[in-house]
């Protein structure tokens, strides 16, 4: 646990703040699958130059494929609503796997 104290000055340090690893793939998996339900589909850059990993690169292509049908019957907020959930939930299972579970590292 860290906790914001003060300086020599007297004035209060920042807070330092983590990222766990469910948060960080929440927060990429989200960004780039928006990103693909953009018109013309977004940034086309490799998965590895967005940041991704191979899992979390098929976890975008699945919840793309998902959410554009989502988006044609319901909506875009329905779809993002959908990418949010479903990219927090999907990411907590996959950052609970181990890497030798998950078929090797990295995943």
């Amino acid at each position: 646990m860290v906790l914001a104290g003060c300086t020599d000055e007297g004035r209060p340090e920042p807070k330092s703040r983590t990222t766990s690893p469910a948060q960080l793939c929440t927060r990429i998996v989200t960004h780039w699958t928006k990103d693909a339900l953009k018109p013309g589909g977004g940034d086309q850059s490799d998965y590895q130059q967005k940041g991704l990993s191979d899992r979390q690169n098929t976890l975008v292509l699945t919840l793309s494929e998902q959410a554009r049908r989502i988006r044609a019957g319901e909506g875009r907020r329905a779809a993002h609503a959908f990418v949010e959930r479903e990219a927090r939930e999907r990411c907590a299972a996959l950052s609970s796997e181990s890497p030798a579970s998950s078929g090797g590292w990295p995943g």
